[in-house]
C-alpha cells in the first residue's frame, strides 16, 4: 500500500497574507521594543549617577566637606571657558579608568555641528592643562554640575559668591538641592535675578549661549525629564518644569516658577509628558 504525499505549494495570496501578518505584528511590536530600549537607557543612565554619586562623596571625603573651587587658572591659558566644566579634571581620579561613566546612554554622540549637547547627543569640553601642567584632550560628556555647588570665593561667571553651597556640611535639605545631572553643557547655575540665566527653552534641546543656564539641563531626555543626583546622594528623575522648583542655589526661590505665565513657558513645555 502507498502513502501519497502532497508537496502542495502556498499560494500567492497565501504568502501575502502571512507577510501582512508579520507586518501588522512587527508594527505593534516595535513601539513596544523602542520604549522598553528607551526604560533600559534611563536605567541604566541612573545606575551611572549613583556611581557618581560615590564619586562626589570621595572628592568632599578628602577635602573636609567642600566642592572643588571652579577656577583652574591652567584652563582658562588654553582657552578653556572651563569655570562650568572645571569639575572634570577636579574629579578625574573617579572617571578617568572608566570614561563611559561621563556619558548618559541616551546621549552618547557629540554634537557634530559644536561643543554644545542636546537631549539626545553629548557636549564637548575645551582642552585643558592638569594641575601637573600635562594637557588633557577634551572629553566628551552629557552630564553637568550645578555650578552654585562650587566653593569659589568670588563671584564666579556672574553667580554671586555669597550663594554658592561650597560645602556638602552648609547643605540643610540635601534632598532638594541638585548636584549633577542630565545636561546639554558642562553645566551651569540658574537664578531669577538674571532673565536669562531662568528662561526656559522653547523647543527640546534648544541652543542659544552658555549664559542661558537653566536650559543646559531644561530636557525631555527620559520621557519627559532628567535624572538628578542630589546633594544627598539619591538619585532621581526630575520631570522639566519641576526643574524650577529646586533649590539650586542658598537663596533660590523654589516657588517661583508656580507663578510664571503660560507665555513664558511656551508652548513646547505645555506638551512635554507629565507637565
Amino acid at each position: 500500500m502507498r502513502i501519497i504525499i502532497s508537496k502542495r505549494s502556498f499560494t500567492l495570496i497565501e504568502l501575502l497574507v502571512v507577510i501582512a501578518i508579520i507586518a501588522l505584528l512587527m508594527g505593534i511590536l516595535m513601539p513596544a521594543l523602542a520604549k522598553v530600549r528607551k526604560q533600559a537607557r534611563a536605567a541604566a543612565c541612573m545606575s551611572q549617577l549613583k556611581q557618581w554619586s560615590l564619586i562626589w562623596s570621595m572628592h568632599t571625603d578628602d577635602n573636609d566637606g567642600k566642592f572643588p573651587s571652579g577656577w583652574m587658572p591652567s584652563l582658562q591659558s588654553l582657552g578653556g571657558d572651563m569655570p562650568r566644566g572645571m569639575w572634570v579634571s577636579a574629579l578625574k581620579s573617579g572617571w578617568e579608568k572608566h570614561p563611559k561613566l561621563l556619558l548618559c546612554p541616551s546621549a552618547i554622540r557629540p554634537n557634530p555641528e559644536g561643543k554644545h549637547g542636546s537631549f539626545d547627543m553629548a557636549h564637548t569640553f575645551a582642552d585643558y592643562k592638569e594641575a601637573s601642567g600635562d594637557e588633557a584632550i577634551a572629553e566628551a560628556s552629557s552630564y553637568g554640575m550645578n555650578c552654585w555647588a562650587y566653593n569659589t570665593h568670588e563671584d564666579l561667571q556672574r553667580r554671586k559668591e555669597a550663594w554658592h553651597w561650597k560645602s556638602i556640611d552648609r547643605i540643610k535639605q540635601a534632598s532638594e538641592v541638585p548636584l549633577f545631572l542630565d545636561s546639554m553643557w558642562r553645566g551651569g547655575g540658574p537664578y531669577w535675578e538674571d532673565p536669562v540665566a531662568i528662561v526656559p527653552p522653547k523647543v527640546n534641546g534648544q541652543w542659544i549661549s552658555a549664559r542661558y543656564e537653566m536650559m543646559h539641563f531644561a530636557l525631555d531626555r527620559h520621557a519627559g525629564g532628567v535624572n538628578v543626583q542630589l546633594m544627598d546622594g539619591s538619585v532621581c528623575k526630575v520631570r522639566v518644569k519641576k526643574l524650577w522648583g529646586l533649590k539650586w542655589h542658598r537663596t533660590f526661590d523654589t516657588q517661583h516658577y508656580l507663578y510664571a505665565p503660560d507665555l513664558w513657558w511656551g508652548e513646547w513645555l505645555s506638551k512635554v509628558p507629565g507637565e
